[in-house]
């Protein structure tokens, strides 16, 4: 199986859960913790990968997708647009998953897995902290 690594990468992001019956039906933020975990054959200096790559690459897709905007199931169309209406500049990322962290998790997923920072290493796992003690993941 070769060789595990993990990078963290933090950012600032509001959520709803779409039909919640109790308050995260209400929009709300957190500090998320987004853990890569990848994993391979070690190359000539030891490295699976360079956490640089991660951090440069797929820090930078966050800070541009996600940091200090709204993550939002793609059905939450209600509140898409009424954020937009008062605020067309906002970021607002729309997931095709439950605005959870196991939905963003998953979305990070199918964004990321192929990418060609990995060199032939592979991404195993994404997991995705609302707060310190609450993760929710997507693996391979």
């Amino acid at each position: 199986m070769g060789t595990k690594v993990v990078r963290y990468i933090d950012f600032d992001a509001a959520h709803r859960v779409l039909g919640h019956e109790g308050k995260c039906a209400h929009l709300h933020g957190h500090r998320y913790r987004v853990g890569f975990t990848i994993t391979g054959d070690t190359n000539s200096i030891g490295m699976v990968i360079d956490f640089g790559y991660i951090k440069e690459a797929w820090g930078d897709l966050l800070m541009r997708t996600a940091d200090h905007g709204v993550i939002l199931s793609a059905d939450d169309v209600t509140l898409g647009a009424a954020i937009f209406s008062a605020d067309p500049a906002c970021k607002i990322w729309e997931i095709p998953y439950p605005a959870t962290a196991e939905g963003i998790a998953h979305a990070l997923w199918d964004i990321l897995h192929v990418d060609s920072i990995l060199k032939g290493a592979k991404l195993t796992a994404v997991e995705v902290w609302e707060t310190p003690n609450c993760m929710g993941g997507y693996y391979a």
